[in-house]
Formats: structure tokens, sequence, C-alpha cells
């Protein structure tokens, strides 16, 4: 649209209703000037009959039919004009209501962003809420599921404890009735060991006699060792007094020849 009256701003218009622009002065032709000019008063020069220098004005050709083509022309124009301003305030009025439709739409687009930002903005503030009771409720979960497991692990350790004293009372059971019957072959083999026990008391008191017997063969026999020792003791005396004596007789006769003493202690040994 500016482009449009750019083209037509240049010419000069007048403020009619319809908003059609006429020129405002028309150029005046040469047979209105020549009837101005004769209706002029005469000039001081023709009035005092002073003959101009000038050389005279040349006959007027007749411009009529180029001042009625130049009006034609000028109808044509301005009709021409019409038409354009016309169309011109038909496109400013299409373009304004074309605005207005756009500026509705903007409007009411920017209403409806506008809700839509004010609904994920409440979106938003109910995911954020959302996501903190997420949380909670994960940690609740986490540590419902942490007890959870604790009290598994309670019930695992009871019922293997249970297991243990159920596996626990069958084995002193067990035990019991085996010791039920050791008891009974404790009893038979008490029973069996008092009879050994009067057996052994039997044979211990054959055996002390026997010990007595003992007794009196061991004095008997230390009394022997005694002696033998003793006979010992005098067998070492002599012996040492024989050995004695054989080394004063080998050590005498030696004294001037070493020789003959070695071969005799050689001889001797």
């Amino acid at each position: 649209m500016a482009d449009a009256n750019d083209g037509f701003k240049d010419f000069p218009r007048d403020s009619t209703p319809s908003g059609v622009g006429v020129p405002s002065a028309a150029k005046p032709t040469a047979t209105a000037e020549k009837s101005r000019a004769e209706r002029r008063p005469d000039t001081p020069l023709a009035a005092s009959g002073i003959r101009s220098s000038l050389p005279e004005r040349p006959a007027e050709r007749d411009t009529a039919p180029v001042a009625d083509a130049l009006k034609e022309a000028r109808r044509s124009l301005d009709a021409l004009f019409g038409d354009q301003n016309q169309k011109v305030m038909e496109l400013k009025l299409q373009a304004s209501q074309g605005i207005e439709a756009a500026l509705a739409r903007l409007e009411e687009e920017t209403r409806r962003t506008r809700q839509l930002l004010e609904r994920n903005e409440a979106l938003a503030r109910e995911a954020e809420r959302l996501i903190a009771e997420e949380q909670r409720l994960e940690n609740e979960q986490d540590g419902l599921e942490s007890e959870l497991e604790k009290a598994a692990e309670r019930n695992e350790a009871l019922a293997t404890r249970g297991n243990a004293l159920r596996e626990e009372r069958l084995r002193l059971q067990a035990e019991r009735e085996e010791l039920e019957d050791a008891v009974a072959s404790e009893q038979e083999e008490l029973a069996k060991a008092r009879a050994d026990v009067e057996r052994l008391q039997q044979r211990k008191e054959s055996l002390e006699e026997e010990n007595q017997q003992l007794e009196r063969f061991r004095s008997r026999l230390e009394e022997n060792i005694a002696r033998l020792e003793r006979l010992r003791d005098e067998y070492m005396t002599a012996i040492n007094r024989l050995k004695n004596t054989k080394e004063e007789l080998i050590r005498l006769p030696g004294e001037g020849s070493p020789t003959a003493g070695a071969s005799s202690e050689a001889s001797g040994a």
C-alpha cells in the first residue's frame, strides 16, 4: 500500500468527500490569455502613442484541438486517478481490516499462549509437587524395603534358629536314648565290674601273698647284691694293687733303657 500511495503523492489533491484527487488549478490556455489581454486597460505606452521598438507578436495559431485533447487527457487522468485512489482506499480498508483481524488473531493467540503458559506453569508446579511426592514415596518405600529386609532376615534367622533347635532337640533325644542304652549297658558292665572287682580282690589277696613272698625274695637278693658289691670292691682293690705292683716292677728295670721300658710296657699291656 505504501508503494501505491508513493506513486500519487506528487499530484495535488483537494479534500473532496469522495476522496478523489482533483487538480487545484488548471493552466490557462491561449484563448483565455487572449481574452484577458483584450480586457486589460491600455498601457501607458499605448495611451501615450509611443511606438515600441519590440517586434510584433507573431500570429497566434489555433490551439483549440490541443486544448480539447489536453482537457480530454486531463479528464481521463482524473478518472484514472479517481479509480486508483478508490482502489488505494479499498486496499487501505482491506489492509486495515486485515491488520485488525491479524491483531485480533494475534491477541487471541497471545491470550491462548498466555493461558497455555499459565497452564504449563501450573503443570510444572504440579510436576514438581509430584516429583517431591515421588521422592518422598521412594524414600518411604526404601525405608519400608529396608525394614522388610530386616524383618525377612530376622524371620530367616528365627527360622534357622527354630530348625537348629528342632535339630538340637532331635539330637538330644537321640543322645538321651543313647545315654539310656549306655546306662543300661553301663549297669550291665557295672555288674560285670563288680564281679570283676570281687574276682580282682581275690586276685589281689593272692597277689599280696605273692608280693610278700617276692619281698622276702628281694630282701635276700639285696643281701646277695650287697655281698657281691663288697666282693667286687675287694676285687677291684686287689686289681689296683696288682697294677701298682706291676708298674713298679716294670719301672725299676727300665730306668737305664727307655726302649726296654717301652717294650716291657707293651708286653705288660
